[in-house]
């Protein structure tokens, strides 16, 4: 049946799903329809959105203490090591 809504299968590793995330975030954001982000927002918008979602997430996860470790430098990690060692 033409129009018939039908449940998304949701892989969070396919870019069209980030990209449905990422509009569904701006029109909850700025009070529009995901239809008038699409027509109205830049890739600009877009990317700032992606960024601004991204550094959230991990301050978030910085707070919990369950950041991702391949968002440290070698360095870094080698002195969180230390200092939970008390070096």
């Amino acid at each position: 049946m033409p129009g018939k809504v039908k449940n998304q299968v949701i892989n969070f590793d396919d870019w069209d799903t980030a990209r449905m995330i990422n509009i569904g975030h701006m029109a909850k954001t700025y009070g529009l329809l995901p239809s008038e982000v699409l027509a109205r927002a830049t890739t600009y918008d877009l990317m700032i959105t992606d960024v601004v979602n991204s550094w959230e997430k991990h301050q978030m996860d910085k707070s919990r203490k369950t950041v991702d470790a391949e968002s440290y430098s070698q360095d870094e990690l080698k002195q969180m090591m230390e200092k939970s060692r008390g070096g």
